[in-house]
């Protein structure tokens, strides 16, 4: 039984795990802002293995490059705040799955000890999946997810069901392609969330100065990345 609860600790991990080249940053938002310290940063091999808190499969996650150039319009902490709103009716969901597979599985397994108490856990944890996929599928336009997209999404779920605890995550990473972490930054009311990813930011950029030819295309890129950053951080104190 420890060797089932932790293969579904594994696989949810997995599935929530990011890997992010040198110029993305990854971060949760919540209805206070942008989340920092949301996860944890580990270097493997030349990536930055990103893994965000486990306890808040509910909090929309992000991954935004922060050599893109701004877009000037649309793309920032406006459109952060509507896909939460959206995404606000699929975060009940995330937290009872979280609860059936952290809490109801053990329960089940240790506590009452019955195959009918497993079989209704396996009825309980099935019906809030399909619940949640039926929630994404009724709101799939606000969502802006094509039909191939929630297929996918589907299966995964139905599939390996600690997959279904990162829905809310998937479809808050495909809205991604659509953000300018410049805009999301220069807008973003919460002084101590900007100051803090702007830090997170020019300490990467001087890490990849170091294997930038001086004079280069991408050392200017770069200089150019860093001095928005560093006056972002000076306008935001």
């Amino acid at each position: 039984m420890p060797a089932l609860l932790g293969g579904i600790v594994l696989m949810y991990l997995y599935d929530s795990a990011l890997l992010l080249y040198h110029d993305e940053v990854a971060f949760e938002t919540r209805r206070r802002g942008v989340v920092v310290d949301g996860g944890l940063m580990l270097e493997l091999g030349g990536r930055l293995l990103f893994l965000p808190n486990p306890l808040t499969p509910h909090r929309p996650l992000y991954r935004l490059s922060w050599l893109a150039p701004a877009s000037g319009a649309g793309g920032g902490a406006a459109s952060l705040r509507r896909m939460a709103m959206r995404l606000s009716v699929l975060a009940p969901w995330s937290l009872l799955l979280l609860v059936l597979l952290a809490v109801g599985l053990p329960a089940c397994l240790w506590l009452v000890g019955t195959s009918i108490a497993l079989l209704a856990w396996l009825v309980a944890l099935y019906t809030a999946i399909l619940a949640a996929l039926g929630v994404a599928f009724a709101k799939r336009r606000r969502l802006a997810l094509t039909q191939r997209q929630l297929w996918s999404l589907a299966r995964d779920a139905l599939l390996c069901p600690p997959f279904a605890l990162n829905l809310v995550r998937k479809i808050s990473l495909e809205h991604s392609r659509r953000l300018d972490l410049r805009a999301v930054l220069s807008d973003t009311p919460a002084v101590d969330a900007t100051t803090a990813l702007a830090r997170v930011v020019r300490a990467r950029i001087a890490t990849s100065l170091t294997f930038a030819e001086a004079g280069g295309e991408q050392d200017g890129a770069l200089r150019g990345a860093m001095a928005f950053f560093e006056r972002l951080a000076d306008d935001a104190q």
